[in-house]
């Protein structure tokens, strides 16, 4: 093909496509309405008649915009459209795909027409010629391919695809018919069981997808398999795992369905789920979901097929979840044993491949990577996924046509992707890679022909055979393997002599190797079978595990199974031993055969997988019943080649392998490995292992051709398995069963509730006859109720004792171990049984066919109790197990598991964890065990339940329940009870406990992984509801259906959300996983108890990541949960409903096995069964099992229907929300970001030891660090989830209701004390009035008065905020804890609250510890004067936002030292902006941002400021976040600035920002991800003007942008991170950008990114510029001082005292005025106001008058300035900083003000008080007080009545109501309207006149404002005063009226209007009162250098 060739997804084609046909180039003319009114002729001339002479037709540029109504829909299509062939009418496009519509309109309308891009085309019927020509296949003339710099751009005439198509149903189910074939050909029909309900349609497409479809009339659900075979085997070595990468990828969006969460976000909302898996052969894609809803299931997931779309974008996001997925599996020993056996294979065997893939395998970190892991792995997706390798398995209860016509309509469109032959020439260098791997995969599938014996495992590799291979677990275990290489019986399933090779060497009965060797105690279990199984070899092993005397003895093991071999080989040559064969394989068959038509068919989502797979090995006949042996019997047992397989288990092809620690540390101490043996190590998961060889006389003894002496197994032991006695003898249904439940089976029947056949108190049988099923199997569940499994009594109470719980568990696995050879034989016939002993008691479950399983149950009954099964052998064994097992519980478990162990220990554990367990086992002694099986044995207090159910009838249930009733009582006879029926209930013991956590309490748990080799960390968030779960309509609260069936739905809906936001977007782990969970809680009949058991929800999400640490986890968690709530105030009701239904389906979901049905019930009876029985007692109903919940989906899903929004929103704010949710999160943190031991730098020493994200911590939050001593302290605190139908969770009450003050001990303190205070207060007003005064009529309505006036002011107010102050119960801060230690207080009696466990001494170290809520009290009373402010200042609550300072410090900074400069150093700092820059504003802020991303101190900052905002709302945070970030760009830009000044005349600029580069990569470069600070460098560089750039920076670090083209990266990324970095101040360019090398040298960014600078002054709340990448302020960062000094108060004080002096003085004559005022106000027909009232002064005293009391105001108000200033600046930086954790001190900003000004103003109070009273007496009545002077009138005052100092501060009360509202509202009003000015005017702070000028309005502003809410007690102030003059002649009366009774008369006098008489006088006053003290303090301030700039620092970075 001469030409060009473009490489894939390019599909070229040749002229011949062109060639002349009926109708000019195509076989059809165009359509006559063409879509999009496309005109007809145009469109015909263009599509078919351009290859005529001169008619090279296109149309005109721009005709798709004028001409057509192709714009109109576009824009209006919130989906991408199709574009059709105007003639044929297949679909040659698809658009937008991987970008906006916009974008796709753009770059159309920029080149003139509709321009198309790879992924946008469908290349099964596009063609492009060598000239560039795009065609259809069916020869129209579409357009051309010209690329740019993005890559392939399809330039297409609109006409040519402008099909017009009617969408309706009925045509698109036509024209799929048109487009694909419809040929299908039959296949054979499975072969099913007689059990098996199932029909079966197997068929074969044209295009070859081999299909099955299956029709289950029972299923709900509809499930779906997609089998490819093709698997690891045919990775490239230098891409392995790129089959498992490919099947991540299939998920990620087809060319129909783009969005990459659309088939999860579907599956989600209609109860579906999905997986896949990839082995070494096939890849198995499944999924399943709700029956009615399965369609566009199918759908979508058949498009992944039809056409996948294998973003760029979402290439390089998926290799993270493969790293991810391989990283989970490093500490999986399972994982790790297989990796040595790959290490050890043939490295040109396909088996010793890497199948699962890493990011260092599939490397995508660069661009060119990047590209060539996507050009991989479409290549190995069209070499690999043609429809001729696809298998579709898809059951579901629709119709075997419907089913037939959605995989035909669907599969058929499926063709097979041009792949170049094996020429070479034409392929491309990864075509060829592919094709090469290819061949290493052996052909599979049962079509293809067996392919010959190839192990990977052979002498010629391996060297001298047998060998031995030691390894190392990780958590104890002693494993003994034996592998044999022998050929693969795959292909004749039914004739396989391995499978009877893995019978008899796995046998467990009498002559069995198994037993030998357990006889002589080496073993503790044995398995048989394959390894590993594949088409040309099959790995078989003997697997062991050892006992202790095992290890030491394992050649010994090792020669009995050599041993047994050789017995085989002898018996299969004897006739004797032939016959014997015959009849084990008979009976096999005979026992295969009954269970393949006696088993139920599972649910239909493991059906469909699993059936497609054994489709590709079997075929559609034999793929149920292969390996079922259905057609043999004992005549045709395969001896020939049973014999052949015996021939190779022998020494000379055996590898054994040595599992174990002690093994491995053996190996470490051998000195000496003969060449090529000793230490190895695999090469992708670095596990270490030992080969060695094996000494020939121990080979040649296992050969058989010498003796073992010191063997102590005599090999006459071993025999072949006698006849298997269990096998049933008759297959008879219950006579006694109707006929109609005879006839097959009945899944959709309801199930009934089992009948209680005997009920008595101890004894109780439960028996249902299974109607359901017709199987003739049954189910026997006994239960022994036994307290002393898990208790001990002490003092006449059962306590847990963990000591006894171990013993009850070892004495249960001795008997499992020692009846393992007893009952081997039921086993193999289908009888299995298990007992255990725990906490619900002594729990016997056997299940099976009905004919022995009595006889069964009773044996092991029987054996149990008569404690014949003790052996000190089994106790030996079976406690080193467990001993080994808590040794090493951690070494082995994921991050995840140990989260989830540790958040487990502490709500729902009794014990006190592995360490005590592992104590109490290392010192039981067999004796122990003894004594312990019989003290369990005769307790008397004891209760029997047992269930029978399934095919058996009441008599034979009833006949077994008598004899292991008179078993029972005769164990308990034997062991030390009467065994009669007790007087006293039987003991119901515990069977579970979950503590619970209060409502807005959250616990922390951090610890560090106990895994040696975990890399990854973990974070199980786990959210408890308050309100119990739901467990039966009779025995249930109300509100349980509700909250549990609201709980429930929103997991459901929260499941795909969250994956797709964590795993698939951020890509923050393999493992992202939430979940619904349940706990129980019961409460024992102990003690006079009420039994009970409590189920409580659960809502978790578990994240497993080696991407972050988990408090990076935990935040992107709680980010995640904010979206997720306003998605559900957004989610559609459709939506929501879809949801519901989904989950309700589910839920009813029939039951489809009698063992599930049993152990359902089984459970109910457990839980709920004593509850039951002791309410139906107390109810004295007839029967004890009435009400018993045996059903409770039916209850759930009918509420879950009727859910709404609002009860939705209502049950997760209940969850999640702050003040209300109980949290606990657990974190395990690994290798990658361990958790730190040390205290970080610049943090106090208690604070230090927490994790960084958690030093500031949150409300009412409990840390636990690496302490788990201290975990088992806190967990003694929590109080176990109360059972019983009383609770009720405190969050379901009213809010704000005084009912909630009951509901807490600390709340009923709070609100006793409000009463005492009401009542002391009142009482104390009354009697001293009563004294005072003769009683009046009015007495009762002055005590009326008192008693509300003390409720309203002190009772409620302390109520309401002991209420709410719960909603934040602080974490102690770490100054206040260590100044608790340092004073040496006691902890335990410190405001009754717990205290942290400290060290002794500062200079101790310590790792672990407690943090608890610490200072708690302390914290709530100062927040109640918060609450009591709040109550009394409503109208203080000014909207005008808060104010947050910049605090928090900068800590050390890799690119330079940080600075904090006062800012009036020089004139750079105090104004920035003047200097100027020629540092771009762009510059500053994309520098900025990689700063906080790759510069731990500003990171540090970052979070921290982040942390500060939490509790504000989203767009203040974004508001202030905005803020921060413009300052410190702006900092950054100045520092650079100064770097170069300083620089300046000396290099130019370009050299100073060389060295600024310079510096910039020696810091950064040396980090993991120097790659990626490298690109971002460029593209700082990018950033700078041409002239400015460090040309030999970029030389040096811009080689590799040289050779690559210059490209923009993919409209969809690009539009994603412009808007990442619009919300994200963090965000970086993704890797898609990179800098374009210019012909100068110079750099300059992608043309997508255009540069911008632009003045604003509002959206940051600040004058700024904004830029591409955020704003860069006005103002640089800066902070208050850190600390005050002593001498700043004073001169605070002096400063405010000056200034009060001085406008007080000013304002003498007006003060005197509303004095008067107010004290004329008592006089008839007075009406004056403040000029009247001057007029009337100057008349009746003269001018003097009006100065009447200076003396007075001037010292108070000397005092008042000197005091209030300093006392509120002090109180707001203690509360700030010292008290209240940042983040709510920033949201809480308003409420400190006001109680700082509140507390200011009652010190000022004390010193203004008796000052006030006598100017009030001056002004009042000057002729009397004026010539006594100011200290003459106090002496007065104070010798009035009975004389004392208390006559000066009577009238403390009014002064402080007075000056506490006043001083709170000025400070608040004052500093909101001065930062209200700066906001809209930010000039005013360019001088000191403006700034003075804003000091003056704000000040009157406060002024007014303050005047109006302190009015009402100014006013009684001045009328208790007044009136003395007017109605006493004595003193003492006169300081005897009150402040209540003061308002009180002013009110009956005048009216409420009368408290706010003078308001306007009082407002003049003070408003220029107040802008006097403000104007002259910040005058003084300026004149003594402490203003704010003088305070402030400015941050700048220290380049020199």
């Amino acid at each position: 093909m001469a030409g060009k060739r473009f490489g894939p997804p390019v599909v070229m084609g040749d002229e011949s496509i062109m060639s002349p046909k009926a109708h000019g180039t195509s076989s059809v003319p165009v359509q006559e309405n063409l879509r999009w009114d496309c005109d007809r002729k145009t469109a015909d001339n263009i599509c078919n008649f351009n290859r005529y002479v001169n008619c090279h037709y296109a149309e005109f540029s721009g005709y798709f915009e004028g001409k057509t109504k192709f714009l109109q829909e576009a824009k209006n299509r919130t989906h991408p459209i199709e574009f059709y062939d105007s003639n044929s009418g297949k679909l040659l496009f698809t658009a937008p795909i991987g970008r906006t519509m916009d974008d796709f309109l753009i770059e159309s309308k920029a080149h003139g027409w509709p321009s198309f891009r790879d992924s946008e085309v469908n290349w099964d019927y596009v063609r492009i010629l060598p000239d560039g020509e795009t065609v259809s296949v069916d020869g129209t003339h579409l357009g051309h391919n010209l690329p740019d710099k993005k890559g392939n751009r399809y330039c297409i005439n609109l006409v040519s695809p402008s099909y017009a198509i009617n969408w309706t149903s009925s045509t698109i189910h036509i024209v799929i018919k048109t487009m694909a074939s419809t040929v299908v050909h039959p296949l054979p029909t499975p072969f099913k069981g007689k059990a098996d309900w199932r029909n079966y349609k197997a068929f074969q497409l044209e295009n070859g997808v081999t299909c099955l479809v299956i029709n289950d009339k029972e299923s709900k659900t509809t499930a779906m398999s997609c089998v490819v075979n093709v698997g690891a085997s045919a990775d490239p070595r230098s891409m392995s795992g790129l089959a498992h990468f490919c099947e991540h990828m299939c998920f990620l969006g087809s060319e129909k369905y783009p969005g990459e969460n659309e088939y999860k976000r579907y599956l989600s909302s209609h109860g579906g789920r999905s997986n896949a898996s990839t082995s070494m052969y096939v890849t198995n894609y499944k999924f399943e979901v709700i029956a009615e809803k399965a369609e566009k299931a199918v759908d979508i997931f058949s498009n992944f097929f039809v056409a996948p779309l294998f973003t760029l974008s979402g290439t390089g996001r998926e290799v993270n979840a493969v790293d991810s997925e391989n990283s989970k599996n490093l500490t999986a020993d399972a994982r790790r044993r297989l990796q040595i056996l790959k290490d050890l294979a043939d490295p040109q065997h396909y088996y010793s491949k890497f199948s699962t893939g890493n990011a260092k395998t599939l490397p995508t970190s660069e661009p060119k990577q990047l590209e060539m892991v996507r050009e991989a792995l479409l290549a190995f997706h069209r070499k690999h996924y043609g429809p001729e390798k696809m298998t579709v398995c898809i059951a579901g209860p629709q119709s075997i046509e419907t089913l037939e016509d959605w995989i035909v309509s669907r599969y058929s469109q499926i063709v097979s992707k041009p792949f170049p032959s094996d020429d070479r020439k034409t392929m491309t260098q990864v075509e060829q890679l592919i094709n090469d791997a290819a061949r290493d995969a052996p052909p599979y599938s049962f079509q293809e022909p067996v392919p010959p014996f190839n192990p990977p495992f052979r002498p010629s590799l391996q060297g001298s055979w047998p060998f031995l291979l030691t390894t190392k677990p990780l958590r104890s275990m002693r494993k003994l393997v034996m592998m044999f290489p022998i050929p693969s019986d795959r292909s004749t399933p039914d004739q396989a002599p391995s499978s009877m090779l893995s019978h008899l060497l796995g046998h467990e009965g009498r002559g069995s190797a198994f037993a030998a060797l357990q006889n002589e105690g080496l073993l503790s279990a044995l398995s048989a079978g394959a390894r590993t199984s594949g088409p040309d070899f099959k790995l078989f092993q003997v697997d062991m595990t050892l006992t202790e005397k095992g290890e030491e003895n394992w050649e010994t093991i090792v020669d009995v199974i050599f041993a047994y071999c050789r017995m085989l080989l002898r018996e299969v040559k004897s006739e004797a031993g032939k016959e014997s064969l015959r009849r084990i394989w008979g009976e096999t068959s005979d026992l295969n055969r009954l269970f393949f038509h006696q088993t139920s068919p599972g649910s239909a989502y493991s059906y469909a997988p699993n059936l497609a797979d054994s489709v590709v090995t079997y075929g559609t006949k034999a793929c149920l019943s292969a390996g079922s042996l259905l057609d043999e019997n004992k005549d045709t047992c395969p001896l020939e080649e049973f014999e052949r397989f015996v021939n190779f288990l022998t020494p000379g092809n055996c590898i054994i392998e040595r599992c174990s620690e002690g093994a491995f540390e053996s190996m470490k101490a051998q000195s000496h490995f003969q060449e090529g043996y000793g230490l190895k190590k695999e090469k992708w998961y670095g596990v270490e292992y030992y080969l060695s060889t094996i000494d020939s006389k121990s080979v040649d003894a296992w050969g058989g051709s010498s003796t073992s002496a010191n063997s102590p197994v005599d090999n006459n032991q071993l025999f072949l398995p006698t006849p298997n006695l269990y096998i049933p003898r008759t297959l008879e249904l219950c006579p006694e069963l109707p006929e109609e439940a005879r006839k097959g089976q009945r899944i959709d029947k309801p199930i009934d509730p089992p009948n209680l056949l005997v009920d008595e108190t101890k004894w109780k049988l439960y028996h249902r006859l299974d109607d359901r099923y017709a199987l003739p199997q049954s189910s026997i569940h006994l239960l022994i109720r036994n307290i002393a499994l898990q208790h001990i009594k002490c003092d006449c109470d059962w306590i847990y004792d963990a000591r006894t719980a171990l013993l009850s568990s070892l004495v249960a696995g001795i008997f499992n171990e020692a009846m393992a050879q007893e009952t081997y034989d039921a086993d193999l016939a289908g009888l299995h049984w298990s007992l255990s002993a725990g906490a619900g008691g002594i729990k016997l479950n056997c299940f099976g066919f009905s004919d022995r399983l009595p006889d069964l149950s009773l044996k092991v009954l029987s054996d149990f109790l008569s404690g014949s099964f003790l052996n000190e052998r089994f106790f030996v064994s079976s406690r080193d197990r467990v001993v080994r097992g808590l040794k090493t519980y951690f070494e082995s478990q994921r991050a995840d598991s140990q989260a989830a162990y540790f958040r487990d220990s502490l709500m729902a554990s009794q014990d006190n964890g592995i360490d005590e367990s592992l104590k109490f086992a290392l010192y039981l002694e067999y004796e122990d065990v003894v004594k312990h099986h019989q003290w369990i044995l005769s307790q008397s207090e004891t209760s029997v339940e047992c269930l029978a159910s399934g095919n058996i009838c009441p008599k034979d249930a009833t006949a077994f329940f008598t004899k292991a009733r008179a078993m029972l009582e005769g164990s308990q006879n034997a062991f030390g009870s009467d065994g009669g029926e007790s007087s006293s209930m039987p003991i119901a013991p515990a069977t579970s406990i979950e503590r619970m956590l209060l409502p807005g309490q959250e616990i922390q748990l951090h610890f560090a992984s106990k895994n040696p080799e975990e890399e990854n960390g973990a974070v199980l968030c786990t959210y408890q509801s308050s309100i119990p779960s739901f467990k039966g309509d009779d025995i249930s609260h109300p509100e349980s259906l509700l909250s549990s069936s609201a709980i429930r739905l929103l997991c459901h809906m929260l499941r795909e959300p969250l994956f797709d936001d964590l795993r698939t977007k951020q890509a923050l782990g393999y493992i992202v996983s939430s979940y619904y969970e349940i706990g129980y809680s019961s409460q024992s009949n102990i003690n006079g108890h009420t039994p009970c058991t409590t189920p409580i929800d659960f809502v978790s999400i578990n994240i497993l990541s080696r991407k972050m640490s988990p408090q990076d986890i935990t935040r992107r968690i709680d980010e995640f949960l904010g979206v997720f709530r306003r998605s559900l105030e957004e989610m559609p009701e459709s939506e929501i409903q879809d949801h519901a239904d989904a989950l309700a389906t589910k839920l009813l979901k029939p039951i489809q096995k009698l063992q599930t049905e049993a152990s359902n019930q089984y459970a109910r009876i457990q839980k709920y069964g004593p509850e039951v029985y002791r309410k139906n007692q107390a109810n004295k109903k007839l029967t004890s099992d009435d009400g018993m919940p045996w059903e409770t989906a039916q209850s759930l899903a009918a509420t879950i229907r009727t859910l709404t929004r609002k009860d939705i929103i209502n049950a997760w704010d209940r969850m999640t929300q702050v003040s209300t949710r109980s949290r606990i999160i657990s974190c395990v943190y690994g290798k990658t970001f361990p958790l730190a031991k040390a205290p970080l730098p610049g943090s106090s020493k208690l604070a230090s030891y927490l994790p960084r994200s958690f030093r500031l911590s949150k409300p009412n939050t409990t840390i636990i660090f690496n302490d788990f001593s201290g975990l088992l302290e806190l967990r003694k605190k929590l109080p176990e989830f109360s059972p019983g139908e009383s609770q009720m969770p405190r969050s379901r009450l009213p809010n704000l209701s005084l009912i909630s003050l009951f509901q807490n001990e600390r709340r009923m303190k709070m609100f006793g004390l409000g009463v005492l205070g009401m009542v002391a207060i009142g009482s104390a007003y009354i009697a001293t009035d009563a004294g005072r005064r003769p009683r009046s009529s009015s007495g009762n309505t002055k005590v009326l008065a008192y008693s509300v006036f003390f409720l309203v002011a002190i009772a409620i107010p302390t109520a309401v905020s002991s209420f709410v102050l719960p909603l934040y119960p602080f974490t102690g801060s770490s100054k206040a804890g260590l100044w608790l230690h340092r004073s040496h207080m006691n902890p335990s009696t410190v405001l009754g609250t717990t205290f942290a466990t400290l060290p002794n001494s500062e200079v101790d170290g310590f790792d672990e510890f407690v943090v608890t809520s610490t200072f708690e009290l302390n914290r709530r009373e100062i927040l109640q004067s918060m609450g009591f402010a709040s109550m009394l200042l409503p109208t203080a609550a000014l909207a005008l936002g808060p104010s947050i300072p910049t605090s928090i410090a900068l800590d050390d900074l890799r690119f330079g030292n940080s600075r904090w400069s006062r800012m009036k150093e020089d004139f750079s700092l105090s104004n920035p902006s003047k200097v100027p820059s020629t540092v771009p504003a762009s510059f500053a802020t994309y520098l900025t941002r990689f700063l906080i991303n790759y510069d731990e101190g500003v990171s540090s900052w970052w979070k921290s400021l982040q942390h500060a905002y939490s509790l504000l709302p989203d767009e203040q945070q974004r508001s202030r976040l905005g803020q921060d970030f413009g300052k410190m760009a702006s900092s950054v830009q100045h520092s650079i600035q100064e770097f170069i000044n300083e620089k300046e005349g000396y290099i130019s600029s370009r050299q100073a920002f060389e060295q600024v580069f310079e510096r910039l990569n020696a810091s950064y470069r040396s980090l993991e991800v120097g790659d990626e600070v490298n690109r971002q460098l460029l593209l700082l560089v990018s950033i700078l003007p041409s002239g400015q750039q460090p040309r030999d920076y970029t030389k040096k670090q811009a080689r590799s942008l040289i050779d690559q083209p210059s490209r923009d990266p993919n409209e969809t990324i690009r539009a994603e991170s412009l808007f990442l970095m619009k919300e994200d101040f963090t965000a970086l360019l993704p890797s898609q950008y990179v800098p374009i090398v210019n012909a100068d040298g110079s750099l300059s960014l992608p043309s997508s990114l255009k540069l911008f600078e632009v003045g604003i002054g509002e959206e940051f709340g600040q004058a700024a510029t904004a830029t591409l990448f955020g704003p860069l302020a006005s103002a640089e960062l800066t902070r208050d001082l850190p600390n005050y000094s002593f001498d700043i108060y004073a001169l605070f004080g002096i400063s405010g005292a000056t200034g009060c002096c001085l406008t007080h003085s000013l304002v003498i004559p007006l003060d005197v005025v509303k004095t008067k005022e107010q004290v004329w106000s008592t006089e008839e027909h007075y009406n004056g106001n403040v000029f009247t009232g001057a007029k009337r002064i100057l008349r009746e005293e003269g001018v003097s008058g009006l100065l009447t009391g200076a003396q007075a105001t001037l010292a108070g108000y000397f005092w008042y300035g000197l005091s209030v200033y300093p006392s509120y600046a002090f109180f707001k930086r203690f509360l700030s900083h010292d008290v209240l954790p940042v983040e709510l001190a920033t949201s809480h900003a308003n409420d400190i003000a006001l109680v700082a000004g509140a507390l200011a103003a009652v010190i000022a109070s004390l010193g203004l008080t008796p000052l006030e009273a006598a100017r009030i007496r001056v002004v009042a009545d000057p002729s009397k007080y004026r010539q006594l002077g100011l200290l003459g009138t106090l002496k007065v005052i104070a010798g009035e009545g009975e004389g004392s100092w208390r006559n000066l501060y009577a009238g403390l009360p009014s002064l402080l109501t007075r000056q506490v509202i006043f001083g709170s509202v000025k400070f608040l009003a004052f500093e909101r309207a001065c930062e209200f000015i700066y906001n809209v005017w930010p000039f005013m702070r360019d001088s000191t006149w403006t700034s003075l000028s804003v000091s003056l309005v704000a000040g009157g502003f406060s002024g007014a404002l303050s005047s109006i809410v302190s009015q009402p007690a100014d006013s009684v102030l001045t009328y208790v005063a007044a009136v003395e003059k007017s109605t006493s002649d004595g003193p003492a009366a006169s300081s005897s009226l009150g402040v209540l009774e003061g308002s009180r008369l002013m009110i009956e006098e005048g009216g409420i209007s009368s408290l706010f008489r003078g308001l306007g006088s009082r407002c003049l006053w003070a408003a220029a009162i107040i802008a006097g003290q403000f104007l002259l303090y910040d005058v003084f301030r300026n004149f003594f250098g402490v203003n704010s700039e003088d305070l402030s620092q400015v941050f700048r970075i220290d380049l020199q």
